[in-house]
């Protein structure tokens, strides 16, 4: 299978007051589980990270990736919402009124294919793991080294319709919490979804998988239980079966 992850990365203007250390850690933290067992044993060189990267570099690329069979896209850092839309910002402008390497979420999508979009930024108008928790995953991952789920990761990508899913952070008009050591509140809130998911599991049978609308809605209140007024967002076909993200 022809497949790719996308993580793009913005943590802001270094020194800055909202410059938000738990962006690396995000990161880190999604690569650590796509290459996984639990996350469907991506190899490497299937993921590609770009750091504050002008908008013609993500056009281009994303021009690139419309032949792929399936694709994950994440983004973790700024953004915000304008006139019902969601825009990211790929890295920092000029000034607060520099937009030109912001882009609007819709353009992540591809209608024709199947997508994960996941979006961990502030939705506002426009105007991950401790190291108790970290030592424990590793743990987890050793369990499962032996385990092939890539084979079967593909394989319950290939037996679901064609679909984008795409997973905000917060709601629009909100902003979105990050933690310096844990990374953002929502991606965090995922990742542990699944690291609880892998250890319910580890000792049953194989073929155990969890969709990526079930982990967005067990995230939702780990992340309401760190900042009340931040609310994870969904959009989803309004049927069955839903893409992978996590197998065991």
């Amino acid at each position: 299978m022809n497949k790719k992850v996308l993580i793009i990365s913005n943590p802001g203007k270094f020194g800055a007051d909202n410059y938000c250390e738990g962006v690396k850690r995000d990161v880190e933290n999604y690569k650590k589980f796509f290459t996984s067992p639990l996350g469907g044993n991506w190899y490497e060189w299937e993921i590609e990270h770009l750091i504050q990267p002008d908008v013609d570099m993500v056009k281009n690329l994303l021009e690139k990736m419309r032949t792929l069979d399936y694709s994950i896209i994440v983004f973790t850092g700024h953004g915000y919402s304008m006139d019902g839309d969601t825009y990211v910002e790929l890295k920092p402008g000029r000034d607060k009124m520099d937009t030109s390497n912001d882009m609007c979420v819709d353009k992540f999508r591809l209608a024709n294919k199947k997508r994960l979009i996941i979006v961990d930024c502030c939705r506002s108008e426009l105007g991950p793991i401790n190291e108790s928790e970290e030592m424990h995953m590793e743990i987890l991952m050793k369990a499962f080294a032996q385990q092939n789920t890539r084979e079967r990761y593909e394989r319950q990508i290939q037996n679901t319709p064609l679909m984008n899913i795409i997973m905000y952070s917060c709601d629009l008009g909100e902003t979105s919490g990050d933690d310096s050591r844990k990374g953002g509140y929502y991606s965090s809130a995922l990742l542990k979804v699944c690291d609880d998911f892998g250890k319910k599991y580890l000792h049953k049978d194989g073929g155990w998988y969890l969709n990526a609308v079930a982990v967005h809605d067990l995230a939702v209140p780990l992340v309401k239980a760190k900042k009340e007024d931040q609310n994870p967002q969904i959009e989803k076909p309004r049927s069955e079966p839903y893409l992978p993200f996590a197998i065991v």
